[in-house]
This record gives structure tokens, C-alpha cells and sequence, in this order.
């Protein structure tokens, strides 16, 4: 993680000092190595020497967004979209009075119907493990599982739903995404001037 985090530094500090460069047009007469000075002839611009290390600096952190950042993105995404189709599921079967919420009103009146996601059965088709959870208790009694068909478009908003949370109640966005953002400024800034 400590590679990850240090190179996502190092690409938004040459991606902001770029943008800098490139919107300021700042240019170099002379370059210092530890104390070793090189003039230059002519005025160089900066962001001709900074353009090279963004590109080292976004493949770097590209490598380090796929073994570490992708896992941990798409992670916080499951767990909440996963989470989101349960909840959606429960509010059915309770809204629909359905054979297994009775059930479990049989088996505990006061107990919540609590749906774990298992797999997907095929397309817009999950597949749960359906309990009675006990508050007072804090146990659950097991009623089997339940297959649930969803329509196209109620995936689709759960799956906004989901985006939309992970992005403003995770840090997952800004650690993993925002970066890319970042980086992107120059190139843009550059197109745009292009024109």
C-alpha cells in the first residue's frame, strides 16, 4: 500500500506542477543538478522536461492502481451494491407479502427479514439466504433460501444508487479515480490551447 500511496503522490505533484508549467508558459534559462548549473542558449519551456516524468509517473501509478487501487474500488462497490439489491429484495418480499416474509412473521412477529446475497443465478437473477434476525437475541433463524428475477432497469438504478454512495460516503473515488483526473488537466489544458 505504501508503494500505491506514493505513487499517486508523485503523479499529482508533476500533474499539478505541469498544469502550472503549461498554463503559466514558464520557462528555463538554466538547469541545476546539486549544485552543478547548465545554461541554457535559449529559453526552454518547462513543461517540455515535465511531460516525461508525467508519463513515467501515470504509467507508475497505473501499475500500482491494478494490483492494489482496482481491488479496493471494485470491493467498495460489491459490498454496496450487493447490500443495495438485498434491501430491495426485503422491501419486495415485505411489500408483496410473500410466502417467505409470512414465514418468517411465523417464526419470530418481532424479528427482521434478513437477506444475504449468495451468487447471481444468471442475468438481473440473485440468489439469497433468507433469516429471521433477533434483535433482543442477537440471532438469526435460518428460513432457506430465495430466488429473486430483477427488471433491467431497477439493476441499473441500484447500480446509480450504488455509484452515487460509494462516491460521496467512501474515500474510494477520491483515492483511486481522482488521480486520473488530476493527471488528465495537462493533456486537456494542452488540447484546448491547441485550438
Amino acid at each position: 500500500m505504501e508503494i500505491f500511496v506514493r505513487q499517486r503522490r508523485n503523479l499529482v505533484l508533476v500533474s499539478f506542477v505541469l498544469l502550472i508549467s503549461l498554463m503559466f508558459h514558464v520557462q528555463l534559462q538554466k538547469f541545476n543538478v546539486l549544485g552543478n548549473e547548465f545554461p541554457f542558449t535559449e529559453p526552454h519551456r518547462a513543461s517540455t522536461m515535465l511531460w516525461p516524468l508525467w508519463l513515467y509517473w501515470l504509467i507508475r501509478y497505473f501499475q500500482a492502481f491494478n494490483e492494489v487501487g482496482l481491488q479496493q474500488l471494485l470491493s467498495s462497490f460489491s459490498g454496496r451494491f450487493a447490500m443495495s439489491i438485498q434491501n430491495f429484495v426485503a422491501a419486495r418480499l415485505k411489500g408483496g407479502n410473500a410466502d417467505i416474509y409470512q414465514q418468517a412473521q411465523k417464526t419470530n412477529p418481532l424479528g427482521q427479514l434478513r437477506l444475504t446475497m449468495v451468487r447471481t443465478i444468471g442475468k438481473y437473477e440473485y440468489l439469497f439466504a433468507v433469516d429471521v434476525y433477533d434483535n433482543e437475541t442477537k440471532s438469526g433463524t435460518g428460513l432457506g433460501e430465495q430466488s429473486m428475477k430483477l427488471k433491467g432497469g431497477e439493476v441499473f438504478r441500484l447500480r446509480i444508487g450504488t455509484g452515487l454512495w460509494v462516491t460521496v460516503f467512501t474515500t474510494a473515488i477520491t483515492e483511486y479515480i481522482l488521480p486520473f483526473i488530476i493527471a488528465a488537466a495537462p493533456a486537456v489544458l494542452l488540447i484546448l490551447e491547441a485550438r
